[in-house]
């Protein structure tokens, strides 16, 4: 695989792409615009492969209340 040197805006995007037979995407099942739209499972041998975000920032940052103020509005979603 050759990955695109440009950058799509979201994850829509990447599916559509996909759609089109234009490269491939591998995207979280809940960023899929449907629960049944089109997809595969992405193993590594035979163990489903999962995706995980972090966040992970200086404590001592200037903005490290704003980074903290994020990571929680993300985790109450």
């Amino acid at each position: 695989m050759k990955q695109y040197p440009g950058e799509a805006a979201t994850y829509r995007v990447l599916e559509e792409w996909a759609e089109l037979g234009l490269g491939v995407s591998i995207l979280p099942q809940s960023k899929l615009r449907t629960p049944d739209a089109p997809h595969r499972p992405l193993y590594e041998g035979s163990s489903e492969v999962e995706i995980f975000y972090e966040m992970v920032w200086d404590p001592a940052s200037s903005m490290s209340e704003e980074f903290r103020l994020i990571a929680e509005s993300v985790l109450q979603k």
